[in-house]
């Protein structure tokens, strides 16, 4: 598959699942997690929690030394494809928040469970259509309630919520209203604003560590690192 997305759709960034990949973590590293140490939350942590590639390279090299896996042949390829999996390196990629295939996996499951030795081709494909009518009937189901339902405001005098709980379905509203959760979360500690350059500090409640956030006018890109 990766060879092939990169000569027929060669500007798409391949990611790998981040359930299938900590599965086969689990079948390679098993004996290493035995006697209750963490090598499998801080390997998610590297996946999942560092949104800066510098601060990955840190946790990472940790991460070896602390278990003693220098030497391990599947560390070693994980890492060399990291771009594929960690969060720092796939930030820049559209991926609409799906880190996995389990929404198909999902599926494939429902028509495996019809899969079986003694179903004949009309047995098959009426399970299919089953399938195929519940997932319909959901998806109706969702566009209704978000057609004929208000959202619920965490913040109900939010113009910015009130105009998004009247565009997004109540599942992506839901995502926004967290992140907008979070915006609420942050203030700026220095402000430097010239012609063509904007430069804030900002933190975080709760949150060890600043960002500096710098908006070009010229181009109008939004670039930051953590300090």
């Amino acid at each position: 598959m990766a060879r092939a997305l990169a000569e027929v759709m060669p500007k798409t960034h391949h990611g790998l699942c981040t359930w299938h990949l900590l599965q086969n973590g689990i079948k390679h590293l098993g004996n290493l997690m035995k006697g209750g140490n963490y090598l499998l939350r801080d390997f998610k942590k590297c996946m999942y929690d560092i949104d800066v590639e510098a601060d990955f390279e840190t946790a990472w090299t940790n991460l070896i030394n602390q278990y003693d896996v220098h030497e391990n042949n599947w560390i070693k390829s994980v890492y060399a494809i990291k771009k594929k999996w960690a969060a720092c390196y796939m930030k820049e990629a559209f991926t609409l928040g799906m880190r996995s295939t389990q929404l198909s996996e999902s599926l494939n499951a429902h028509f495996k469970s019809g899969m079986k030795p003694n179903v004949d081709i009309i047995q098959f494909f009426k399970h299919f259509e089953r399938v195929v009518e519940e997932k319909r009937s959901n998806e109706l189901s969702y566009e209704y309630e978000s057609s004929h339902k208000l959202a619920r405001l965490r913040y109900e005098l939010s113009p910015i919520l009130i105009q998004m709980g009247k565009v997004y379905t109540h599942v992506v509203f839901e995502l926004f209203q967290n992140e907008f959760k979070l915006f609420l979360a942050l203030s700026i500690l220095e402000r430097n604003e010239s012609h063509s350059l904007c430069e804030y500090v900002i933190t975080m409640v709760n949150h060890e560590g600043f960002w500096r956030v710098s908006f070009d006018r010229a181009s109008t890109s939004i670039t930051w690192r953590n300090v």
